[in-house]
């Protein structure tokens, strides 16, 4: 399969290659990538989902405009260690990307990554609407910056 386990991202083949992350929601998506060197992450957009077609043709846009290798999803998991009904979302979502996309995709735990940008974005001075337009592009760096401090560390 190609999913692969963040064990594999130490790899030296995954190095100076640029990942776009995905914060996955039922209503949006929020997206951020990293520079080649994956030591920065960058915000890019919340995107108000359509259609998968529709869905699929933006991210596709972003591969091929980023020149993108590695797609890094969030996983929700649950506080106890459990998937959960959204866990199992986002894996049927990363086996359309696979079809799709020729990509690698990790998984890497989102846990209170929306919670973590809401309450950034609060003290910002952002709240409502303005709040909601960002939360989930913010949500897909704060994974991103996790996951590349990962290998950074190890």
């Amino acid at each position: 399969m190609i999913i692969k386990s963040i064990n594999h991202f130490k790899n030296d083949s995954f190095r100076n290659k640029k990942i776009l992350s995905i914060d996955y929601g039922q209503k949006k998506l929020g997206f951020s990538h990293s520079n080649l060197d994956q030591t920065i992450s960058f915000p890019l957009k919340s995107y108000r989902r359509q259609d998968l077609e529709s869905d699929l043709i933006s991210i596709k846009n972003l591969i091929l405009s980023l020149d993108i290798d590695i797609i890094v999803l969030g996983l929700p998991v649950s506080p106890d260690n459990t998937a959960s009904k959204s866990s199992q979302q986002v894996k049927s979502f990363a086996k359309v990307l696979l079809d799709a996309f020729d990509v690698d995709i990790f998984f890497w735990d989102e846990r209170f990554s929306t919670v973590q940008a809401q309450k950034f974005l609060k003290s910002q001075g952002f709240t409502g609407a303005e709040a909601d337009e960002k939360d989930d592009m913010l949500a897909s760096q704060i994974i991103l910056e996790s996951f590349l401090n990962y290998r950074l560390k190890s």
